[in-house]
């Protein structure tokens, strides 16, 4: 785990948002954006493609794109704004996150995330 983003996680409160368990346990952390700012960077925004030639399987030689994340350049953008505005972030686990950006593919402007909501409520 990078350095910032242990920092991050007990500047924010040192508990998963979703689960409530405490840091550290072992899983992976992720800086979860609550809202986002018109013109901000995304951690999309600090990936690159680079060409890149299998080298094995049946589609050795083949030529390709890799995706390289700069995670560490995200990361450190992202510390001062977590910083001025903390009620704009989350700590969650890797598997927290997931399912709370599954959850809010639905969309809000047909209820369709009200009902998705709904049903999770309803069961035991």
């Amino acid at each position: 785990m990078l350095e910032i983003t242990k920092e991050l996680v007990i500047f924010l409160g040192s508990r998963c948002a979703l689960c409530n368990k405490s840091f550290p346990d072992g899983k992976t952390w992720i800086i979860h954006h609550r809202t986002y700012k018109k013109g901000e960077k995304d951690s999309k925004d600090f990936k690159e493609r680079i060409p890149h030639i299998i080298t094995r399987g049946k589609n050795k030689g083949k030529k390709k794109t890799k995706i390289i994340y700069h995670s560490q350049e995200y990361h450190e953008y992202l510390r001062p704004i977590v910083f001025q505005e903390p009620y704009r972030f989350a700590p969650l686990h890797n598997s927290c996150h997931q399912s709370v950006t599954r959850g809010a593919r639905w969309s809000k402007k047909n209820g369709n995330r009200q009902r998705y909501c709904g049903l999770i409520m309803e069961q035991d």
